[in-house]
């Protein structure tokens, strides 16, 4: 189950390779396979074409460095905000790469990735989170771009963003969620309901073996591997993880390759041997916008830059049993969905926890799909922002 959240079920036309398919379209509308080889770790990003290598050795060089500060500015060009900030956090043996943006003495909300992503997640919209007086701490959940690769659960990286939380000096703050970071926002509320002051789910998946109809989402690999839960979780997460391939190959491909890619008339359409993304038409709007297509593909590329484990994870912990108990969220939940997203993030999910959380608010936003998170940002981040 993957891409973008997005599971092989709801991508799956004949032919060959929907995941393939869906990640050739992203790459065609955001312009940015080509355009975005490179991402620097810190500070206002632009795409740039800097010799390949370049940030490898940046990267490695961050091995043991526990800050990296890159200053963003206001708006109007003058006025610092915060330097965005970056650091490993360890728990244990393990090391979770952190990233902090925003103002340090604005209200903290603590930022889950999606399905696949990075902490760099959000970093077309991190001059308005300084903006609205937030401090937004995102990390890479295990097996992600500079985090160490480990088996997870919901509780398991709620207690990880409680632990980042104490390294911050951070008390209480919000969680938020987005696609398939949604359930660990939930979960990072019933594990700590006591610190955790609001949360939010911007698109979120819900759990689909409970959500009656949504079991269409899963396709034969996927049941295999939710076949293999819960005795066998590693095996269950390769088998997941299996299914990001094809993406990864794309995403990393040379750029003439990636060209030829894209201009495969098979892409896109209906009918035999054709696909049609499962994206709204604001959807492809948002995608083909310079401020937030290239970044969103270069989150990508940073989250999958060692494989794909943290995806297999991803949906060991949300396909399959949720090891949560939702009765023990008692804060306020923000709810936000589109009617037109058709993934895993449908409606009748978003629905479901609705009427399984007391203390939430649902909002359906007609005409619109999986990425309202970039045309109500700023309301969403007053909304959990308020109480934090």
């Amino acid at each position: 189950m993957s891409s973008l959240a997005l599971t092989p079920k709801a991508l799956q036309a004949t032919g060959s390779g929907p995941l393939l398919r869906i990640c050739r379209f992203v790459a065609h509308e955001a312009d940015c396979i080509g355009a975005v080889r490179q991402l620097p770790l810190g500070g206002r990003y632009q795409p740039f074409t800097e010799p390949p290598g370049v940030l490898d050795a940046h990267r490695q060089n961050q091995n043991h460095v526990t800050s990296l500060d890159v200053a963003h500015t206001s708006p109007d060009g003058n006025t610092p905000n915060m330097a965005a900030s970056e650091r490993d956090v360890r728990i244990g043996d393990r090391v979770l790469r952190v990233r902090e943006a925003g103002d340090l003495d604005g209200s903290p909300i603590i930022y889950f990735h999606g399905t696949p992503g990075s902490r760099l997640d959000i970093v077309w919209g991190e001059d308005k989170v300084a903006e609205h007086h937030v401090r937004l701490v995102t990390f890479d959940r295990p097996g992600y771009g500079g985090s160490s690769v480990a088996p997870f659960g919901l509780t398991a990286v709620g207690e990880d963003a409680c632990r980042i939380a104490d390294e911050l000096g951070v008390t209480r703050f919000a969680s938020f969620g987005m696609s398939g970071g949604g359930p660990f926002s939930l979960a990072t509320a019933a594990v700590a309901p006591d610190r955790v002051t609001a949360v939010g789910v911007a698109s979120g998946t819900g759990p689909i073996m409970e959500v009656p109809g949504s079991d269409d989402l899963l396709d034969d690999a996927d049941r295999a591997a939710l076949a293999l839960l819960p005795g066998d979780p590693v095996a269950a997460a390769a088998m997941f993880a299996q299914s990001f391939g094809p993406m990864i190959g794309h995403i990393f491909a040379d750029d003439a390759d990636a060209s030829e890619d894209t201009s495969d008339s098979g892409d896109e359409g209906d009918g035999e041997g054709g696909f049609e993304p499962p994206f709204s038409p604001r959807d492809k709007e948002i995608l083909a916008e310079p401020s937030f297509g290239p970044l969103f593909n270069a989150s990508l590329r940073e989250g999958l830059r060692n494989g794909a484990a943290g995806c297999g994870w991803d949906n060991v912990a949300w396909v399959g049993h949720w090891d949560i108990d939702l009765a023990a969220i008692s804060g306020p939940v923000n709810l936000w969905y589109g009617e037109e997203d058709h993934g895993v993030a449908r409606p009748a999910l978003g629905q479901w926890l609705h009427e399984h959380l007391p203390t939430s608010e649902l909002t359906l936003r007609p005409g619109e799909g999986h990425f309202g998170i970039f045309d109500h940002f700023g309301e969403m981040l007053d909304a959990l922002a308020v109480r934090s």
